[in-house]
């Protein structure tokens, strides 16, 4: 099943006054990410956000809800309770790959995290301790804070190519030295930092392609005779996002969307970010099931 309708300015406009004005959840996302960082321009300046691209793998494959793992990850992160960059980056933080899918704490730093003590979260979450961090996601966060400075040329590269993308594979090809500089096939915690950066981008998440999904704007490379990509879209975005070149094509039609709309038109709480305004409205939408309200 998807909608009948078209996702044009109009319908979204009132996506998003209903979201805001409707939805304390949604309005309190909104805000949170509307208070994101301004586009960093040079590199200084991104080494002063590196933490962005380092925290990203905490919340890969999260389910977006309040108190959930994701969201204490989140607390975590904000009051202090993981390494710096610098300090993931450094030898006492060695964890090595073993096998496919296992990891193995080496440095002296890591134990230590992985051995201390649980202690309460607070007033924020009431009844709950910090929870532990799989290894997985502290090695990607290694990993992303090591190469962090080897990679900023591809990031300034990819920031401008953006500003001239227009097409699934025009976000491909400047995503792609990104992932090579970083050492890492995960595009879509990149396009996160990205997108939190102030970056002409979107992320390609579950609830921008489910809304997306749902008003028919998803489109795969090799279209296959009888099958609703749309309709799949919806219902199983997860799988959809499996393919590098769905997830650019996620991101193309959010930019496009935002390059859409007229600066006077634009929530004032973005200061002018149309994608940062239209990626945190896609998601919210998809969350809160607005969309369902445009059949």
């Amino acid at each position: 099943m998807t909608s009948t309708l078209q996702l044009d300015r109009a319908r979204y406009y009132e996506i998003r006054e209903d979201l805001w004005n409707n939805y304390p959840n949604a309005r309190m996302a909104m805000k949170e990410a509307a208070n994101l960082p301004d586009r960093p321009v040079s590199a200084p300046m991104l080494r002063d956000y590196a933490g962005l691209f380092v925290e990203k793998p905490l919340y890969a494959n999260m389910r977006a809800e309040r108190g959930g793992l994701g969201d204490r990850y989140s607390f975590m992160w904000r009051n202090g309770w993981f390494p710096t960059p610098a300090q993931l980056a450094g030898p006492d933080w060695q964890i090595d790959q073993v096998g496919t899918r296992k990891y193995e704490a080496r440095g002296s730093a890591v134990i230590a995290f992985q051995q201390a003590a649980r202690r309460p979260l607070g007033d924020s979450f009431p009844g709950k301790s910090h929870p532990r961090v799989a290894l997985e996601r502290l090695y990607r966060m290694r990993k992303i804070a090591a190469r962090f400075d080897l990679a900023l040329p591809a990031i300034l590269a990819a920031d401008a190519g953006f500003r001239a993308s227009h097409r699934a594979l025009d976000f491909l090809l400047h995503m792609t030295p990104v992932l090579e500089a970083f050492d890492t096939g995960a595009m879509t915690t990149k396009f996160h930092a990205m997108t939190d950066l102030g970056f002409e981008c979107i992320k390609p998440d579950l609830h921008a392609a489910r809304t997306l999904g749902w008003f028919k704007q998803l489109e795969v490379q090799r279209p296959k005779a009888g099958v609703d990509v749309n309709a799949q879209g919806f219902s199983d975005p997860i799988r959809y996002l499996q393919n590098d070149w769905n997830k650019c094509h996620v991101v193309s039609q959010g930019v496009a969307l935002a390059r859409s709309l007229p600066p006077a038109q634009r929530h004032p709480a973005f200061k002018g970010n149309a994608c940062r305004e239209v990626d945190i409205v896609l998601m919210q939408a998809s969350l809160h099931n607005v969309i369902l309200k445009h059949a």
